[in-house]
């Protein structure tokens, strides 16, 4: 695993989380078999996977505490002029 993973996939981790909860998305790797292949091998890793689990916990937990509502991302998301999913 190099420099530029460890900037790449806890975005990709936040996105998988968020966007299919809040976002209304699909599977973000459904239709990128790519990405969803270098998914799949950042999992396998044993470093990559420990992260993957610390930063899925504290989402959850964000979740669990209402953090999104609290901060007003759920009223902007439900608004009917956005358009976040195509």
């Amino acid at each position: 695993m190099g420099l530029a993973d460890a900037a790449l996939f806890p975005t990709l981790t936040f996105m998988r989380f968020i966007l299919p909860e809040y976002f209304g998305w699909k599977d973000i790797f459904e239709q990128r078999q790519q990405l969803g292949q270098y998914w799949a091998t950042i999992e396998a890793d044993p470093a990559g996977a420990k992260v993957i689990t610390e930063i899925e916990g504290a989402l959850q937990t964000w979740k669990d505490l209402g953090r999104l509502q609290e901060r007003g991302i759920l009223e902007q998301v439900a608004r009917k002029d956005y358009k976040w999913s195509y």
